[in-house]
């Protein structure tokens, strides 16, 4: 029932003024502890073409957004279709540049979604990810660094390679085939014969 109810709000979105801020806010607020994956691709879906629409960004949304992987990871619910939802979703939000955005808040959201599950499970996940984090880079410039120092460990550790690899790619985009950020993640002791592959291959090697 909260599945098509959401449809239908999604539906009726795309007219002007039809979901206010207010609106959004009080929807957020029922859908806080929210434990069904499709309610939550759905909603998802919602905030990308709510945010577009408006480029505002409810600070809510962030708070909810940050619950999801958590919620469902736990009864190992978080799929691809979920992921690649909310992945559109933080991406409109970091596009829109709010000037309200919290991008501190917006950061660990992401982090988070790298911490939740391996992008291969994601359609077209590798080039979603990177353009993701390139619109966060702009943000946050803190937080490459960020990733690599302090979850790309934990990323490796469970094997999750792709994660990095967008990563990495993402560095050679911004940065630069040449960023001093490659030299840090082939030093790091996590970094993996396939890892050093990537990074070789970026920097045309």
């Amino acid at each position: 029932m909260r599945a098509n109810a959401l449809s239908a709000i999604a539906h009726l979105s795309t007219s002007e003024n039809s979901l206010t801020h207010d609106d959004l806010t009080t929807l957020c607020q029922l859908l806080f502890q929210e434990e069904n994956q499709n309610v939550a691709r759905l909603w998802c879906n919602l905030i990308s073409q709510w945010v577009r629409q408006h480029q505002c960004v409810p600070p809510i949304v962030l708070d909810l957004l940050t619950e999801i992987p958590s919620r469902l990871s736990a009864q190992h619910l978080f799929e691809g279709g979920t992921a690649r939802a909310m992945m559109d979703a933080l991406k409109a939000i970091a596009q829109s540049e709010a000037q309200s955005l919290d991008s501190a808040a917006l950061s660990q959201v992401v982090r988070k979604l790298l911490l939740s599950i391996h992008i291969v499970q994601v359609r077209n996940s590798e080039s979603e990810m990177i353009d993701l984090l390139s619109a966060m880079n702009r943000l946050d410039r803190q937080l490459l660094s960020i990733l690599i120092h302090e979850d790309c460990p934990l990323i490796a550790r469970h094997g999750w390679v792709r994660n990095i690899f967008a990563v990495v790619k993402t560095i050679r985009r911004v940065e630069g085939q040449r960023s001093e950020l490659l030299n840090n993640i082939l030093a790091a002791d996590w970094c993996t014969p396939e890892i050093r592959s990537v990074i070789l291959e970026v920097r045309g090697g």
